[in-house]
């Protein structure tokens, strides 16, 4: 595949910039994470460096980190960070046509769920990988709690960032990026999450219209919580049960995730048990009410029946008759 660089331009410039403040040693992070994985004093190709704010780190830490983004501002600024750093659209270019192998590590940090291709993509820079390299890669996951519970509702809202970005072309889950991986003839070496509780990802929800207990059940899925997952993996000598087991090897949350699921799912119960002591007391207003309404329904029965049974009633009864009959002539 080949375009000109004015072509990637216009492409780039249709495009959002990502660029954060990073704190290298948070490993609760997935750029934490990632920096953590590619390690020391190797050669790194960094695909979607954006502004250098992950590459920074790791030339602190050693390693020769080679750049390709597809905004061209960005590309600017990442090269105050690594001296080579290319401009490319992965949907238009192939990576392996701009950078010259061999790497030791490739990292794809919330990548290649922007990608028409990802297949495609990871295949092309399999290419240029040393035959004992590792690939890292972050990949939020679209089964989080907070998803399944917005298409249950009947909704899908895009945001600026996070797991619903407007940006996002592909959705992975952890099953999914199990076939990535085999697919491009990887094999993961270490799995790791990022969590987010219920209700944490930053997705609108409304709480109030939710059932505590279709949350409980939720998040008896170890994965609902995974926000992102970061995976290191290599040609050989990977294990697939960190991928493919559905329960031995799953990874629960951390203890403050847990808790903080608990406190969720606390807050609901508290809550759907004063809508009902609220609904009870309305109810017991309504049947107060129609009590209410008996009584005068029964002293107007009874005002009728007094009625009827008056003199006046029962001496004028003939003349009434007489009358019904006339007018019904």
């Amino acid at each position: 595949m080949s375009t000109t660089h004015d072509e990637v331009v216009d492409v780039a410039r249709a495009t959002k910039t990502y660029a954060f403040d990073i704190d290298p040693d948070d490993e609760r992070t997935s750029h934490g994470i990632v920096i953590s994985l590619v390690g020391r004093d190797q050669r790194v190709l960094e695909v979607g460096c954006g502004s250098g704010y992950v590459s920074r780190h790791l030339v602190e830490r050693g390693n020769d980190v080679v750049g390709i983004d597809i905004d061209p501002d960005a590309v600017n600024a990442a090269r105050q960070v690594i001296a080579e750093v290319h401009c490319c659209d992965l949907d238009i270019v192939d990576a392996s046509s701009v950078v010259s192998g061999p790497f030791d590590v490739i990292v794809l940090a919330d990548v290649l769920e922007h990608v028409r291709d990802p297949d495609r993509v990871l295949a092309d820079l399999l290419g240029v990988l040393a035959p004992d390299g590792r690939v890292v890669l972050s990949i939020p996951n679209v089964a989080h709690v907070d998803v399944r519970l917005m298409l249950l509702l009947g909704e899908w809202r895009y945001q600026t960032l996070g797991l619903l970005d407007d940006s996002h072309l592909r959705w992975f889950t952890r099953r999914s990026i199990a076939e990535l991986l085999r697919a491009a003839r990887l094999e993961p070496v270490a799995v790791r999450r990022t969590v987010a509780g219920a209700f944490g990802s930053g997705i609108e929800l409304p709480r109030d219209q939710i059932p505590a207990e279709l949350v409980a059940a939720l998040l008896a899925d170890a994965e609902a919580t995974t926000f992102q997952f970061v995976v290191e993996a290599a040609r050989t000598g990977g294990d697939w049960t960190l991928l493919d087991s559905d329960v031995a090897t799953v990874v629960l949350p951390d203890a403050a995730a847990a808790r903080a699921d608990a406190e969720v799912l606390r807050g609901l119960l508290v809550e759907r048990e004063a809508a009902l002591v609220g609904a009870s007391s309305s109810i017991e207003q309504l049947h107060a009410e129609i009590e209410v309404l008996r009584r005068h329904v029964d002293d107007l029965v009874a005002a009728e029946e007094a009625w009827r049974n008056t003199r006046l009633v029962r001496y004028t009864a003939p003349l009434r008759g007489l009358w019904a009959r006339a007018r019904h002539r």
